[in-house]
C-alpha cells in the first residue's frame, strides 16, 4: 500500500466521524460524499501504482539477457 493512498484513506476516515457526529442531513450527506470520494482516490492510486510497477517489471524482465544467448531479448 502506498503512502499517499494512506493519507487518502485516512482523510476518508476522518470524513466518516465527521460525517456520524452531523446533526444536519445535508451536511451529513456532504461528509459521506467526501468519504466516498477520498476512498476513491485511495483505490485509484493504488491501482496507478500497482500498474506502474507490473509495467516496470515487464519493461525489466524484456531487456533482462536471455540465459540461453547470453544477450538481451530482442521483441
Amino acid at each position: 500500500m502506498s503512502l499517499r493512498a494512506d493519507r487518502y484513506r485516512q482523510r476518508a476516515d476522518d470524513a466518516k466521524h465527521r460525517a456520524a457526529q452531523a446533526k444536519d442531513p445535508s451536511i451529513k450527506s456532504a461528509f459521506e460524499h467526501v468519504t466516498a470520494v477520498w476512498a476513491a482516490l485511495a483505490d485509484q492510486v493504488e491501482r496507478i501504482g500497482f500498474l506502474h510497477a507490473t509495467k516496470k517489471t515487464i519493461t525489466q524482465s524484456a531487456n533482462a539477457p536471455d540465459p540461453q544467448q547470453g544477450r538481451a531479448k530482442q521483441f
